[in-house]
Formats: C-alpha cells, sequence, structure tokens
C-alpha cells in the first residue's frame, strides 16, 4: 500500500490529520493560513486497513496535531490511539450533515497558536 501523503511545508508546528473527502477543503484551508503566514502540515490517510502505524506516529512525533473528522465520536482518533498509543487532543468533529468550510478549519487552527 502507498504511504499517506504530507502535504505542506512538512517543518510546521501544527499538523493537521484528516481521511476521505475532506482533502479539498483542508487544502483550501492550507491555503488560506499560508497567506496568513501560518505553517501546516496535513497529513491525508487514503487508506485505514491495514493502518498505516509508523507514518501516522511520526507524524504527529514533533508537531501540535488536530484531528479533522465529520462523525460525534472522533472514531479516527480511536483508531490512531489503539495502532500507535497515541492519544490526539486537538480534534475537530463536526457531525450536523453539512461539510466542513475552509474558513472554519482555518479559525480552529489558528486557536491552537
Amino acid at each position: 500500500m502507498p504511504k499517506p501523503v504530507v502535504y505542506g511545508s512538512k517543518k510546521a508546528k501544527i499538523g493537521l490529520i484528516s481521511w476521505g473527502s475532506n482533502k479539498g477543503i483542508i487544502l483550501e484551508a492550507q491555503k488560506i493560513l499560508q497567506d496568513q503566514g501560518v505553517k501546516t502540515d496535513f497529513l491525508h490517510l487514503n487508506f485505514l486497513n491495514p493502518f498505516p502505524a509508523k507514518p501516522v506516529a511520526e507524524f504527529c512525533q514533533y508537531r501540535q496535531t488536530l484531528l479533522i473528522e465529520q462523525n460525534i465520536s472522533g472514531q479516527l482518533a480511536g483508531l490512531i490511539r489503539e495502532k500507535t498509543g497515541l492519544k490526539i487532543e486537538n480534534q475537530f468533529l463536526k457531525y450536523d450533515g453539512r461539510p466542513f468550510y475552509p474558513e472554519e478549519i482555518a479559525e480552529k487552527v489558528k486557536q491552537m497558536l
């Protein structure tokens, strides 16, 4: 299986993690943040089984991480904890049936600074 793809500066202090259809929206949020002088990395998981535990653990090791997920329970955060032992403290969950908007993701990241 191919490794997950990292988008961004690859040395940012804030890393975003998500999977699936959130990719385009998060890339747009990264552009907004970049224009405001905020650097982020984004680890896009293109598959979850087999879970890419090593790349995820390496990504989370040196940065503050924000998990972006469209469900109420943070299932991906649970999977990351199960497979890597890492607890993702910062989660942005949305479960009202509406998509994320790049501006709200950018705002959430700025709250972490």
